[in-house]
């Protein structure tokens, strides 16, 4: 069991993943089924796209939903 924050690193190293939002559980299984752009958008509130590399599906966040490019943190 591990927990990651990186999704990509997450796909890459697990035959199983748990995503959460707000303490439930909202997806579940192997990651080229779990990970897909509905879910980077929906929990994580970005754009992004998945790439194949090597039969690693690897997720790319690209871009805040609703602006057009993510504000640094103050």
């Amino acid at each position: 069991v591990a927990v990651l924050q990186d999704l990509s690193h997450a796909a890459r190293f697990g035959d199983r993943i748990l995503v959460m939002d707000d303490g439930r559980i909202v997806a579940d299984g192997p990651p080229a089924r779990v990970l897909d752009q509905s879910l980077l958008k929906r929990v994580f509130g970005v754009s992004g796209a998945a790439i194949e590399r090597n039969g690693a599906k690897i997720m790319v966040p690209w871009s805040v939903v609703g602006r057009s490019s993510p504000t640094p943190d103050a």
